[in-house]
């Protein structure tokens, strides 16, 4: 375990192994001379490995470098860390989109009316369906995350079937919502062609929600324990397949523009077959999935109480770009105008697609250190992320700015739909600036389990200040598209420098000490009921090593009064009411003069 302490805390950890260097210690103020620990190091110690505790013996280093800027050197090793998660969730992330550029370059092959009518059907499906989908399987991140840093894998796969479950019971009333689209969007003022072309696109396109609602969570549980290589391997075999697949279902079944939406359900099912294979001969998921279980029926709310503000935090932001779409469909020239911002879009969603491979990455990283209880790292991490982003920011302005008068010609040869491309792809080049901090930021937010800040971050800016902006600009000034964007540029700006703000202002050892217990909690939680099935089964639970006490079990470091304030290790823990008799321990401390072990010995030793 001592390679997992933070290299400015080795020399504090040697000396404090030292007997000769306990005295120099509680003169530097490391350690309090005369008065107990704090509570804020004594729940720390709750559950901290012998190793960890060392560590926080120097808690006070650890809070100096929480309030200063990690360096370049710092930096540089986090990044290297995050490399091998954020490089392959990148290009998977791209090819995963790059499929709906597929089809919709296929839908403007086949005319503008395809287009603009496919278009507001994949509208209309990612602000009730898929937005949903991945807000709502959001929620297992945190706990994924959390517990693979604090190894509880088998948390891992129970957290898989019941956001599965939780995602494919959520899929009904959507498919109901589908199916009945045309209705919908006739009684906000559509039109009625672009309306029954959205009706066909979307009831074909039906198959790809139930296949999302497996796919979505199958990624973010592999993605958790840094198993991203072979998701990028199986997104590259799919997106090749996807070509194919679209030209032989448009034009050789003559399905026309439906035909594109039933192509995106072949790319995910492709997905998650080659994925199954792939685990299933390599076995690399062994220790994290104990099987379909009946533990994922019960105990459902911790993932609620993550997912509805998950869900939220994501649809907030996901919904303004989808309402801007319908709105452009209220203006002068509709085609063009839905058509234009398709186009636009679909530019963006590859440099979204960035944003959210380091948004994964850093929840990923965040979640795992707060887990492991190593909050410096967690810091460190969020620190390296959001310099990234900025970075990657100008770099996707550049990008959308300079390809104005290029991008729009890989989908249409209409000038009217040209020129608006070119009025708008500036615009939302200078939103990128804000777009990579903001939704790096909400990564790192739903890796600590703070998805509810970023919902209500994205809240006040999108819908109280950038939706009103945009309709006014654009309905009562009369700037048409141009409004619509700058509304929206108003509101990225606003979410990012409050999303990074809080980020800033993280508390990151409460953080830890706050992720520690949930996973734990929902170990021993998911532990009951694995044992309650084997027992409705007629076989005994299979012992758990965690249960047994030996060198690699958690260890209890707490505080004793032997004439000063130092840390003790006083055993391994068993059960969850250890962990709590010696919680109280600590409670009764600072009245008690005698030593851990005897005050230890005086209660009787618990056993699994």
């Amino acid at each position: 375990m001592e390679n997992l302490i933070d290299d400015e805390l080795k020399l504090h950890i040697q000396s404090a192994r030292s007997p000769r260097s306990s005295n120099a210690d509680m003169r530097s103020g490391l350690l309090p001379t005369t008065a107990p620990p704090s509570e804020r190091s004594l729940a720390k110690s709750h559950y901290s490995t012998s190793s960890d505790a060392c560590q926080l013996m120097a808690d006070g280093d650890v809070d100096h470098a929480l309030q200063r800027w990690p360096t370049m050197r710092q930096i540089w090793a986090e990044l290297k860390k995050q490399r091998p998660i954020g490089v392959p969730v990148a290009i998977m992330n791209v090819l995963w989109f790059a499929r709906f550029i597929i089809s919709t370059m296929f839908l403007g092959r086949l005319g503008s009316m395809e287009l603009a009518g496919g278009t507001m059907a994949l509208t209309f499906a990612n602000v009730t369906g898929f937005s949903i989908l991945m807000g709502l399987a959001g929620g297992m991140e945190p706990i994924c995350g959390q517990a693979y840093g604090a190894r509880r894998y088998k948390l891992m796969g129970i957290t898989l079937q019941r956001c599965i479950l939780v995602l494919l019971l959520t899929s009904i009333p959507i498919s109901c919502v589908w199916w009945n689209v045309e209705k919908v969007l006739l009684s906000i003022g559509q039109e009625p062609a672009i309306a029954r072309m959205a009706k066909q696109y979307l009831r074909y396109l039906l198959p790809d929600l139930y296949a999302t609602a497996i796919v979505t969570p199958l990624r973010i549980f592999l993605r958790s324990q840094c198993i991203t290589k072979p998701m990028m391997v199986c997104s590259g075999v799919a997106l090749v397949l996807h070509v194919p697949i679209n030209y032989m279902i448009v034009y050789w079944f003559r399905s026309g523009a439906p035909g594109t939406a039933l192509a995106n359900f072949f790319a995910d099912a492709n997905l998650i077959l080659f994925l199954y294979v792939y685990l299933k001969r390599t076995g690399m998921c062994q220790s994290s999935w104990p099987g379909w279980s009946k533990a994922c029926l019960v105990e459902w709310m911790p993932l609620l109480r993550l997912s509805i503000p998950s869900c939220l935090m994501t649809c907030l932001e996901w919904w303004c770009y989808e309402f801007l779409m319908m709105l452009a469909g209220l203006l002068q020239n509709a085609h063009e105008c839905v058509a234009s911002m398709a186009i636009v879009i679909n530019g963006d969603s590859i440099l979204y697609a960035l944003q959210l491979a380091l948004s994964s990455c850093v929840c990923t990283r965040v979640g795992n250190e707060l887990g492991a209880n190593r909050p410096l790292r967690a810091y460190h991490a969020s620190i390296a992320a959001l310099g990234l982003s900025a970075g990657l920011g100008c770099f996707g302005a550049i990008c959308l700015i300079s390809e104005r008068f290029v991008w729009g010609r890989l989908f249409t040869d209409d000038p009217q739909i040209l020129r608006g491309v070119a009025q708008i792809l500036p615009i939302m080049g200078l939103c990128e600036l804000g777009n990579f901090p903001q939704t790096v930021a909400c990564g790192i937010l739903r890796g600590s389990a703070r998805p509810s800040i970023g919902a209500c971050i994205n809240l006040g800016s999108f819908y109280l200040i950038g939706l009103p902006l945009s309709l006014l600009l654009a309905f009562v000034f009369k700037l048409g598209l141009l409004g619509l964007w700058l509304g929206l540029l108003a509101a990225v700006t606003t979410c990012a420098a409050l999303t990074v703000t809080s980020i800033i202002r993280t508390d990151w050892v409460k953080q830890a000490i706050r992720a520690h217990h949930f996973a734990v909690e929902q170990a021993d939680a998911t532990e009951v009921s694995s044992s309650v099935d084997h027992e409705t089964n007629g076989a005994a639970p299979a012992p758990s090593k965690d249960s047994f006490p030996d060198a690699a079990s958690p260890r209890i470091c707490i505080a004793s009064n032997n004439s000063n304030w130092q840390l003790e290790e006083v055993g391994a823990v068993s059960t969850e009411k250890e962990v709590l008799l010696l919680k109280r321990i600590h409670h009764n401390m600072a009245d008690d003069h005698r030593s851990t072990s005897e005050i230890e010995s005086s209660i009787p030793r618990l056993t699994t």
